[in-house]
């Protein structure tokens, strides 16, 4: 008897196994942080555009409509560069590290801390998974 329910708890744990990875695989990428915080959100973002792995959301302001805020997750090795159309005056790096080059100048930027731009132009790599917010002017 002793064994019969052995082999029936192995059986339910394999399956409970079997069904876990296949629902966390229909999970988006997930994303630990410094503080050992899990983040699943991607998942919401329908209107998320994605460039090369670089996933952002656009937030509105709506007492100022012209003013621009992107949240911003650039995975690591990537490779971006900002051109005219949006001037970005700061970016806050929640998360991960930058490395930025703004007028021929390179910085690198760590998490928790903020840097100020003020370039309609600028270029960099992340150097680890990062999450960082840009403001415009």
């Amino acid at each position: 008897m002793e064994e019969e329910k052995k082999i029936l708890l192995r059986k339910i744990y394999n399956q409970i196994a079997k069904k876990r990875k296949s629902l966390l695989d229909k999970c988006p990428s997930i994303h630990k942080i410094d503080d050992g915080v899990v983040i699943r959100f991607f998942t919401s973002w329908e209107n998320c555009k994605n460039v090369d792995g670089i996933k952002y959301r656009e937030i509105l302001d709506q007492e100022n409509p012209d003013k621009k805020t992107h949240f911003f997750y650039i995975p690591k090795n990537s490779i971006f560069d900002i051109e005219k159309n949006k001037h970005y005056s700061t970016i806050t790096c929640f998360n991960g590290k930058l490395e930025i080059t703004v007028d021929g100048k390179t910085t690198i930027i760590n998490a928790y801390s903020k840097h100020s731009v003020n370039s309609d132009r600028f270029e960099g790599k992340s150097l680890e998974n990062s999450y960082i917010l840009t403001e415009s002017i």
